[in-house]
């Protein structure tokens, strides 16, 4: 499940956002940004050095409806 870079910042960038429109709480926006780090790096596939697959299937999984709502029919 590795992540591209720019992913990476598409996945910050949607958790920010819908965090500040009120749509994820501050523990959910923060679960998303220590999986994916900081930056991007390549050590562990685009993710947080330690992030489990559980972890990364359910970031995969929001990202898909945060993106989703953002660009409907896209």
């Amino acid at each position: 499940m590795s992540i591209s870079m720019h992913e990476h910042f598409a996945f910050q960038e949607a958790q920010s956002q819908a965090f500040v429109a009120g749509k994820l709480t501050l523990e959910e926006a923060a679960l998303v940004y220590e999986a994916l780090g900081e930056i991007h790096t390549d050590l562990n596939d685009g993710w947080a050095a330690g992030t489990d697959l559980a972890t990364k299937v359910v970031v995969f999984q929001l990202m898909g409806e945060l993106l989703w709502s953002r660009h409907p029919g896209s």
